[in-house]
């Protein structure tokens, strides 16, 4: 609904044009939202003994549903905002929501022990709250109207938006189920630590998709040059995410091991492609901006569930050979195709002047970098260890600072030693360091063999 609303909003700037636009999807959704909750308050015993085997947790089935008409209302004020260009109001609002949410949800399950009942019921409070605020920064914006004719376009508009968008839970569900049947729950586990460790390149993305949107629909109509802007932006961001990938992808094996036990050190080797796939999925912001722009939004689900189709096919093909390796590549292929797809049919229907000679050098560049961080030997662990003597024969732990200890010992903790005897006169423990040891245990990706180098300083 959103998407349709921002598309007939910057089509006019008549301030009543707008007000009407912006009142129709609210009034539409509202109308919508009821209606699916009215659907899933009579469905919800027969869901409930279908999902849980029993009626027990219906009542938090009917809660769960009652939260999405406000959350949702809320979030269509949230959108307006950004519309509007209102940063301060829309980032109130949201933090506001999640404040509410957070605390009563913790008020219901913690004084009141209603578990998953209290949770929802924190969705709602929050959602309504969301909504009252989102409502009175909107004041002026909306007026009790609402035109059918235009509530007809935005649904043809948004439909296949939203047909498009439940592509989006299935990806994760066929890698997952397919690496769990031929992989095993191991693999599943390292693809997931993998998965995480490339999304977090997902909060710039969403941070660039807020403000992009309505930005684009703003340039469309005001902008005559708008298309030259729109094709140099995909250089400008297809650049901040391949650097942000390359350096993820280069430093893996290390996040994997500050982040998660040793039994996940595989899934170093699953973040390159993801990150990689993090970038197509952040240049279909631009890619696809044609279909939108022309609102022949059924292209964008007819080429979501043909990338599904894909995916699952490289999955069956990949996962007996490279396990998680194998469905990180498959994602990677899928959304490939997407983005490709997406660009084909868009430049078809609403030409851009991209730079096609940087974004091929842009390419080449970090699948290279990418593609190199397989081949680069990656530190596991390492340690320092030092030998000393002590002059001082009655310091505490005389077992580590004897002056009868010629081996090399894990570094002791400072507290009361100082390893400067200069400074402080009066230390109850001074020595001195004859020499020093740096251990490095590194995992080499070529050989798929652990090694371990020692570094010796005589002092």
């Amino acid at each position: 609904m959103s998407s349709a609303v921002q598309r007939a909003y910057y089509a006019n700037t008549d301030p009543e044009y707008r007000r009407n636009c912006v009142s129709t999807g609210f009034f539409g959704l509202a109308g919508w939202s009821v209606v699916a909750f009215a659907l899933a308050f009579f469905a919800g015993r027969p869901l409930a003994i279908f999902s849980f085997g029993t009626t027990q947790n219906w009542s938090g089935l009917v809660l769960a549903f009652l939260a999405i008409p406000f959350l949702q209302l809320a979030a269509y004020c949230q959108d307006i905002l950004r519309l509007e260009f209102r940063p301060y109001a829309f980032a109130g609002i949201g933090l506001a929501i999640q404040l509410v949410q957070i605390a009563t949800a913790m008020f219901f399950i913690v004084l009141f022990s209603r578990g998953l009942d209290g949770y929802f019921l924190g969705s709602i409070l929050a959602g309504l709250v969301g909504l009252v605020l989102g409502s009175a920064a909107l004041r002026r914006s909306l007026s009790v109207t609402f035109s059918s004719v235009q509530f007809r376009e935005y649904v043809r508009f948004g439909l296949p938006l939203a047909l498009a968008g439940l592509s989006a839970p299935f990806f994760m569900l066929a890698d997952r189920l397919i690496l769990a049947r031929y992989a095993g729950m191991d693999s599943v586990a390292i693809f997931a630590v993998a998965s995480t460790i490339a999304s977090s390149m997902t909060l710039l993305g969403a941070a660039f998709s807020r403000a992009w949107s309505p930005m684009v629909w703003r340039m469309r109509f005001e902008d005559a040059n708008y298309r030259e802007q729109l094709a140099q932006v995909l250089v400008y961001l297809l650049t901040a995410f391949a650097f942000i990938a390359v350096v993820i992808a280069t430093f893996a094996s290390e996040i994997v091991a500050i982040v998660t036990p040793v039994a996940y050190r595989d899934a170093a080797l699953v973040v390159p492609p993801l990150a990689l796939y993090m970038v197509l999925n952040a240049s279909t912001q631009v890619t696809a901006l044609g279909i939108s722009l022309e609102g022949r939004t059924r292209y964008f689900a007819l080429l979501y569930w043909l990338a599904l189709a894909l995916n699952v096919v490289l999955d069956f093909v990949l996962v007996r050979a490279w396990q998680a390796v194998g469905i990180a590549v498959a994602t990677l292929s899928a959304e490939l195709f997407l983005t490709l797809a997406m660009a084909a049919v868009s430049q078809s229907l609403h030409p851009l002047p991209y730079h096609l000679w940087k974004i091929t050098i842009l390419a080449v560049v970090t699948v290279t970098f990418t593609v190199a961080t397989f081949f680069l030997p990656n530190v596991l662990s390492f340690q320092v260890q030092i030998m000393d003597t002590n002059p001082n024969p009655t310091a505490p732990n005389p077992g580590l600072l004897s002056p009868r200890l010629t081996n090399f010992d894990d570094l002791p903790p400072l507290n009361n030693l100082y390893y400067d005897s200069t400074q402080l006169n009066n230390a109850s423990a001074k020595f001195s360091i004859k020499g020093i040891r740096v251990t490095l245990r590194i995992w080499d990706n070529k050989t798929r063999q652990t090694r371990q180098v020692s570094i010796v300083q005589d002092l």
